[in-house]
């Protein structure tokens, strides 16, 4: 009987209300990504020369954080997808990298986010690698630099296999 009881407290508790509101989180953000998914498997379908596209892992965590503040991010995300890869809108070989920078809104706000990306136009692949808020920083680092620089020599050397976002499963 006393066990119950404090299983109940405990499941009223602030403690509790916040692990569920993180799990309620996770599902929406696996939800947003099954949207985005929808949307590219749909263009590959369409236009089977469209881009292939990957997320990089710490990507996908910054993706994960924006979503929680801002439920249009899907959206937003698919309207970045729709661009044309070649033409960003901030710029190509950034801050000292290979890598285009174009914008991402939160919510009805435009450009208040930059999304780092690296397009490898021989095999028609967009690799997403970095996502800032433009409040937090302007430009990158020279730590940022070298971290993105390796990646994407390491991507052209194919020392990183991914599997594109449309293609890998549910």
């Amino acid at each position: 009987m006393g066990t119950v009881c404090i299983l109940n407290e405990f499941l009223r508790s602030p403690c509790c209300e916040y692990l569920f509101a993180f799990e309620s989180l996770s599902n929406r953000f696996d939800k947003a990504l099954a949207k985005i998914k929808s949307w590219l498997s749909a263009r590959r379908n369409d236009e089977p020369n469209a881009p292939r596209v990957f997320f990089l892992p710490g990507f996908m965590r910054q993706l994960e954080i924006l979503e929680k503040s801002d439920r249009s991010m899907p959206q937003n995300f698919i309207k970045l997808l729709s661009a044309d890869p070649d033409q960003p809108k901030r710029g190509r070989n950034v801050d000292g990298t290979r890598c285009h920078k174009t914008d991402l809104s939160k919510g009805n706000r435009a450009a208040m986010h930059r999304v780092l990306y690296y397009y490898r136009k021989v095999k028609n692949e967009v690799y997403f690698i970095l996502l800032f808020a433009k409040a937090d920083q302007s430009n990158l680092t020279d730590d940022q630099v070298k971290r993105v620089n390796y990646i994407t020599n390491s991507i052209d050397k194919g020392e990183i296999d991914l599997i594109s976002f449309d293609e890998c499963g549910p």
